[in-house]
């Protein structure tokens, strides 16, 4: 039944809660994600090995945020980046090489055609005509690698006390917590800076190894 001669009003509705990727959770979590799928696409891990490349953890990010602009663009950019790597190998005349690497970035136009679908056409009809060619030439050995292999990731485990913000390379990893902080982290030199409200900060670098765990600790009080 209606409200009205009731006495009773309707309450306005309320807010409409935020999704994950607009909340400071989300939006740090995204940003985590992000850095290491920049990371991946510069070391060319394009699309593997699984779950360590740049379009697997983009595609985690469209998961929580389907429109998220940088996502979307490193999307088109794993593509740009297959068929750049084809045009170089159809020039130097390896077309089996060029077929492989054209194949690749209709793959992901197929698998993001939403987001990489207008490119999909182009891209095809190069491939076909690629891949014609390579069936004609006798083989030769291939002098382009495939992706470089990916070193396997390193852990650091970060203990503040008696609590403080952990900042990694300048981003906000965890907010005044004396709790564990560990990162799974590809290879190489992190900076690791940590604050505290009224002891101040501390800073310290650390060298991540493929498979080693790196534990830093910051006892600020005792400074």
């Amino acid at each position: 039944p209606g409200l009205s001669g009731s006495g009773l009003t309707a309450s306005p509705p309320g807010p409409a809660l935020p999704a994950l990727g607009e909340s400071p959770a989300g939006q740090l979590r995204t940003a985590v994600l992000m850095a290491s799928a920049e990371r991946f696409f510069a070391q060319d891990h394009l699309t593997t090995p699984a779950d360590s490349n740049a379009l697997d953890v983009a595609a985690r990010v469209l998961a929580m945020e389907p429109g998220h602009a940088q996502a979307r663009d490193l999307v088109r950019r794993v593509v740009g980046k297959y068929a750049a790597w084809g045009q170089t190998q159809q020039r130097r005349e390896r077309y089996a090489d060029a077929a492989r690497h054209f194949r690749s970035a209709v793959g992901v136009t197929q698998r993001f055609p939403a987001i990489a679908g207008d490119m999909r056409t182009g891209l095809q009809t190069t491939l076909n005509a690629v891949a014609s060619l390579a069936a004609q030439q006798p083989q030769t050995p291939s002098d382009t690698p495939a992706e470089a292999p990916a070193a396997r990731n390193g852990t650091l485990r970060i203990v503040v006390r008696p609590f403080g913000s952990v900042y990694l390379d300048g981003r906000l990893v965890a907010s005044d917590t004396n709790a564990p902080v560990v990162q799974e982290l590809p290879p190489g030199r992190y900076r690791v800076r940590v604050t505290h409200p009224s002891l101040g900060s501390d800073e310290q670098s650390v060298e991540i190894r493929s498979g080693e765990t790196q534990n830093v600790r910051f006892d600020l009080a005792r400074r």
